[in-house]
């Protein structure tokens, strides 16, 4: 009798941990876009240690961690100006964005 109830105890307490974990382990990060000037089409480039993927659209990342305008900052200085930014297919305002290209290396 006891084992059974040990064994149910143990269950549900199992269940508890895999709910509350559960939205960590799914939680996904943003995807920024970056838009430069030049093309970089075919590139693959490390922006402060992480890698972010060059097409004919643009460059795209999804474990970038920071706000938009410090990924920005960080993204110009590698790769240069800027036509665009889109954190989560959301554009940055203009201001931003020529603020932002300010930083341009």
């Amino acid at each position: 009798m006891i084992r059974k109830f040990t064994l149910a105890a143990a269950a549900l307490t199992l269940s508890a941990l895999a709910l509350t974990a559960a939205p960590s382990a799914v939680a996904k990060g943003h995807v920024y876009k970056a838009v430069p000037v030049t093309a970089m089409a075919g590139k693959e480039i490390a922006i402060d240690d992480v890698l972010w993927s060059c097409t004919a659209d643009g460059c795209t990342n999804a474990t970038a961690n920071g706000s938009a305008t410090r990924i920005c900052a960080l993204v110009v200085k590698k790769i240069g100006k800027l036509e665009s930014f889109h954190v989560d297919s959301e554009a940055l305002a203009a201001d931003k964005l020529a603020s932002c290209n300010e930083n341009a290396a």
